[in-house]
């Protein structure tokens, strides 16, 4: 930000699945159905970190006015705003937090992510190159490497100079992730005829999420297959 760059933008429904692999990690299966309305005033505690609770109203509408009874999958191929307001009651702000921090996503200027209500709705300035990084924590079973910009060094005289390591670690279950990613193949290749692309097939596994803000401000969409995962942001 200080020579000239964003300071990031607001990630939408892209944060999403961070609440839905804390679901899985505690254990909430995916048939789960919540009964979400078309809007919501949200005034219910959410718990956070070290025992504490939030306790701020908060006002949740969908984005096509509708609500239902839906599931894990099906909330999250729609992307239903209220649904997942619910179920991140349901898991509490600490576990998504701490899973999106785990797979090394900060907000834009470098600080922690906030613990706050909106989060599972993206209201936090993040960069692509960040949430990038924690959806391939999931395209790689949980494993989380640390985005390193440079791919070769060569010196003047011709030879190589080691790149900066990229400090892969263990973080997440490795069933946690693949039940994220079975939920998000069904994104770009799932069977919900009124949402998710079921001709939008690579001939490979990928996984991915939509994210709009208020107003259109910011589209996201993030995708990934195992061995690549990308984030594009339109402001």
């Amino acid at each position: 930000f200080d020579r000239g760059g964003s300071g990031g933008f607001q990630s939408g429904s892209t944060m999403k699945p961070f609440v839905l692999a804390a679901a899985i990690k505690q254990g909430i299966p995916l048939n789960t159905q919540i009964n979400a309305p078309a809007e919501l005033n949200h005034v219910t505690p959410m718990r956070v970190c070290e025992g504490g609770v939030v306790t701020d109203p908060w006002e949740i509408g969908n984005y096509d006015g509708s609500g239902g009874t839906y599931d894990l999958r099906t909330g999250t191929w729609r992307s239903v705003n209220t649904f997942y307001a619910l179920l991140e009651e349901r898991t509490g702000i600490c576990d998504p937090v701490t899973i999106a921090e785990a797979g090394g996503l900060t907000r834009a200027s470098g600080e922690d992510l906030l613990q706050i209500k909106s989060f599972v709705l993206g209201s936090q300035e993040v960069s692509p190159l960040g949430m990038a990084e924690a959806y391939a924590m999931f395209a790689a079973g949980g494993t989380h490497c640390e985005s390193v910009a440079i791919t070769s060094i060569t010196a003047p005289n011709g030879g190589e100079i080691p790149v900066p390591p990229a400090n892969c670690a263990k973080v997440l279950d490795a069933g946690v992730a693949d039940g994220v990613n079975q939920v998000l193949q069904g994104t770009i290749d799932g069977p919900d005829p009124g949402r998710t692309g079921a001709r939008m097939a690579i001939g490979r596994p990928a996984g991915g999420k939509t994210g709009t803000t208020d107003a259109a401000s910011d589209i996201w969409f993030l995708g990934y297959t195992p061995q690549r995962a990308a984030a594009v942001a339109i402001t």
